[in-house]
């Protein structure tokens, strides 16, 4: 490394200070400073003349080096010296545009800055760590332009490390190889420091390596990034209870979906709520303590694969989530001719016979992807000469039946429909309605224990008709509801007539069990369609698209909704405009409030509890306004 050099200023001499020597005339004892000054001057200058004479008037940068002990040597000589020299390096690939302040640590794996020497030589020395990779190298001399090198670091003791575990034939050889290796490149994964001890007790992680290393371990990275998984997976079968399995999970998703990227894609686009994502740990936390699985990657790939799907199909994510399963099965059974045949007629098929295909398909509960497979082959072929009515697994029932939870729709605000406030010839501008008395008959759910907050409301709806269970004393008030299934609670809610009335959506069959409510809710402006030709049946309904139904029955009431004085939430910017005065609208009268941090969420699906609250707290207020009014 170069030298530093500090220059101390006073008020009537100079000191150049070069390591812990300082050339200071003064400590000569008797020196008379104002009476040889000149003296001083020219000697100094001379001194310095000297070393300029012998300075090369060229930049040189050498070739960089790395010796046997993994250091790194960058060096070179600058026209002048004590100029300033800035180092940068970054691994080849990584984007550096923004190299601002704030994530230079995250950009760069070494930045150092030094002067050079008084005859302009300089040395950097760095330690390299890790696997093998190739680096770019940004050195900057003064005001000269940037210089760019590149060098591929190779790690000789992981290297040495690697080609023993691709020799090995016994457990406790993979064992040794893979120590040495992630001493080797300073290994420093946090979960794995935090279980290093059990880790090398058990065989465990070495198995799992050991399953792949002839076919998937080519390099020091793929070493690295499968020491990473199998710790995960180590960790996961090793957790004492789902809860300490589900936070290494959720922490560890990164790594648990390494391998897969179309099944984490799915996972963290579509199983966006936490129902779906507790269904999909049960079941993977059901085999925890199964060796023969979680011992072997691609056993653990394979559970991991079919887990997310069943739950994904079991749960009616509704059709936008059924089109992203489908591809994703498509990817995994490339070579089932059959099924492939199926899929690419039904990606052929009309939007509108599409989501009747999957509404057949999807609520179903399903022991393997075999199953989905052969109902998805079966529905397909009868789909190709009749278009099936949908009847939607159990939404038959009333209380909008088998929802599903929370997908992602790929859709923006605007594509929930209720772009404006349009009032055709056909759709009535007031509204009359007749709400279902309560009877006595008690009604009992097993599974509102999460939902304290909801109960009173879900028995309220559940003791009028409006809501019943997906099964027997089982409400599921997690799952989240579709665009139909609400619209079936709403208008029950309201008691307006069902029957003799007529809409033109494209996506909704005459002789689908939602028809009559979904034309109900046109002929009488609650809702408006997703365009001018589509409902959006399938589609899971936003918390925004909620209170706009609700909203508008208030209005038809002729119900006073004081959105204009109302404190705004957190996230008042991602509420869409038609949506807007409902929102604060039915804040204001007390029948919705935010979720924590006074966060609406208004583009978050809404699942069965929080509907039966916000219909409950409507038909409250109605009662209330029709008896003071």
């Amino acid at each position: 490394m170069g030298d530093f050099f500090e220059y101390r200023s006073f008020k009537r001499f100079s000191i150049l200070k070069k390591g812990g020597f300082i050339l200071d005339p003064r400590q000569k004892r008797g020196y008379d400073y104002e009476k040889n000054r000149l003296i001083i001057f020219i000697a100094l200058l001379s001194t310095i003349s000297i070393s300029v004479l012998n300075t090369v008037y060229a930049d040189i940068i050498n070739e960089p080096q790395i010796d046997s002990n993994n250091i790194l040597t960058i060096s070179g000589e600058t026209e002048n010296g004590f100029t300033p020299i800035t180092l940068k390096i970054y691994e080849a690939g990584k984007d550096i545009t923004n190299d601002d302040l704030n994530n230079l640590s995250d950009m760069y794996y070494h930045i150092r800055e030094i002067v050079s020497n008084l005859d302009g030589s300089y040395k950097f020395q760095i330690p390299l760590k890790g696997e093998e990779k190739q680096f770019n190298i940004r050195i900057k001399e003064g005001k000269s332009d940037v210089i760019e090198k590149n060098i591929i670091f190779t790690n000789s003791s992981a290297n040495e490390a690697l080609q023993a575990l691709k020799r090995s034939n016994n457990i406790q050889d993979v064992k040794s190889a893979v120590n040495s290796f992630l001493l080797a490149v300073d290994f420093g994964f946090e979960l794995y420091e935090e279980n290093k001890s059990d880790i090398e007790k058990s065989d465990l992680l070495y198995e799992i390596i050991n399953s792949v290393k002839d076919t998937e371990v080519n390099s020091q990275s793929d070493l690295k990034n499968l020491s990473e998984y199998a710790t995960v997976l180590y960790a996961l079968s090793n957790a004492d209870n789902v809860e300490s399995f589900t936070s290494i999970f959720n922490n560890y998703n990164k790594q648990i979906f390494a391998y897969d990227s179309d099944i984490g894609a799915l996972y963290n686009n579509q199983c966006t709520s936490e129902s779906v994502k507790a269904d999909i740990i049960r079941r993977l936390y059901d085999k925890h303590n199964d060796e023969s699985v979680y011992s072997n990657k691609n056993r653990f790939r394979n559970l991991v694969q079919e887990s997310v799907i069943l739950s994904c199909c079991e749960k009616n994510l509704g059709c936008n989530a059924f089109d992203s399963v489908i591809d994703v099965l498509a990817k995994i059974y490339n070579n089932d001719a059959v099924f492939i045949s199926s899929y690419n007629k039904y990606n052929s098929m009309a939007q509108a016979k599409k989501n009747d295909t999957a509404l057949e398909i999807i609520g179903h509960s399903f022991s393997n992807t075999g199953e989905i497979i052969k109902k998805i082959n079966d529905v397909v072929d009868k789909a190709e000469t009749v278009l099936k009515p949908s009847g939607g697994g159990s939404s038959s029932g009333s209380g909008g039946g088998g929802g599903g939870f929370i997908p992602s729709t790929g859709k923006t605000d605007s594509a929930y429909g209720f772009n404006s406030e349009t009032n055709t010839d056909n759709v009535n501008n007031t509204i009359s309605v007749n709400i279902p008395q309560k009877t006595n008959t008690a009604m009992e759910f097993n599974d509102l224990e999460n939902v304290m907050w909801a109960v009173d409301s879900i028995l309220d709806l559940a003791s009028r008709g409006i809501v019943e269970g997906k099964q027997e004393n089982t409400f599921a008030p997690l799952d989240s509801i579709t665009r139909e299934e609400f619209i079936k609670m709403l208008v029950s809610a309201i008691g307006i007539p069902v029957d003799n009335n007529k809409c033109n959506f494209n996506d909704v069959d005459e002789n689908a069990w939602y028809y009559k409510y979904v034309a109900a809710g046109y002929v009488n402006g609650i809702i408006n369609g997703i365009d001018d030709m589509n409902f959006g049946r399938g589609s899971l309904i936003s918390r925004q698209d909620v209170a706009t139904m609700v909203g508008r029955i208030m209005k038809k009431m002729g119900i006073d909704m004081d959105s204009q004085n109302q404190a705004a939430f957190a996230d008042d910017n991602k509420i869409s405009d038609y949506a807007n005065e409902s929102v604060y609208g039915l804040k204001a009268l007390g029948i919705i409030n935010g979720k924590e941090n006074n966060v609406f969420a208004p583009r978050d699906s809404t699942n069965r509890a929080e509907a039966a609250m916000v219909i409950s707290s409507m038909i409250g207020y109605i009662e209330n306004f029709s008896q003071t009014k």
